[in-house]
């Protein structure tokens, strides 16, 4: 740990009793109470990026989950994926939006690329290679 980088204070910028770990000007690390209620909160680049509430909820892009997990993006796009960055092909879940409504996407990321094998819309279309299902069952081979 690089001393001259790294500080603890007791009086986080949030205005919250607690301690919050610093590096640098802008990443951090801070355990609160108080009209927090008891929340560990992590941030980079000056803000926040992830808090565990005092309910044991964890959100990542908002403050405030509406469950265990809570999972919010500026672009509209959250997607997970299972395996290792040296695997040639991981599978990737991956929820989507145009603004206008929304895609959630079964498939495969692979070689810095992904590819929808299913698809389901809002609109309850299922597509199954297609991502722009037109029926409630497209089917493209």
């Amino acid at each position: 740990m690089n001393q001259e980088y790294t500080t603890i204070a007791d009086s986080p910028a949030s205005g919250d009793a607690g301690v919050q770990i610093t590096a640098g000007a802008s990443d951090y690390l801070g355990l609160f109470a108080g009209s927090s209620n008891g929340e560990l909160l992590l941030g980079s680049n000056g803000s926040e990026k992830m808090r565990i509430d005092s309910s044991g909820n964890v959100s990542i892009g908002t403050t405030s989950p509406d469950g265990k997990l809570g999972v919010q993006s500026a672009t509209g796009e959250v997607g997970f994926n299972a395996g290792t960055s040296s695997s040639p092909e991981r599978g990737n879940l991956y929820f989507d939006t145009d603004g206008s409504g929304w895609q959630f996407n079964i498939g495969k990321y692979q070689s810095s690329s992904f590819t929808s094998i299913m698809t389901f819309t809002d609109a309850g279309n299922v597509g199954i290679g297609t991502t722009s299902p037109t029926g409630k069952l497209n089917i493209v081979s």
